[in-house]
């Protein structure tokens, strides 16, 4: 769509996603739109992916009064073996 977009990443997070691509799965999680979600993984990747799925902001994460909120419980895994960085 031609726009702009800035995105920072973490100190040594596309090293350090790279590593874990193997050996876990992976899911960019974001309150950006599809569209973002979508460039934002392309930028990140480079010419591997290694991302298994993307969440992004849609109706099924907005609650009543436009309050956002990320409800690990919707990724359908266990809390025991999910690790947010």
């Amino acid at each position: 769509d031609g726009q702009a977009m800035y995105t920072n990443f973490r100190p040594h997070a596309q090293k350090a996603v790279k590593k874990l691509r193997n050996k876990v799965e992976l899911v960019l999680w974001t309150a950006g739109t599809q569209d973002y979600a979508e460039r934002a993984m392309e930028k990140f990747q480079d010419q591997t992916p290694v991302f298994d799925h993307s969440i992004y902001r849609d109706s099924r994460w907005w609650g009543s009064g436009h309050l956002y909120r990320k409800d690990l419980r919707r990724l359908g895994r266990s809390m025991d073996h999910t690790l947010i960085i």
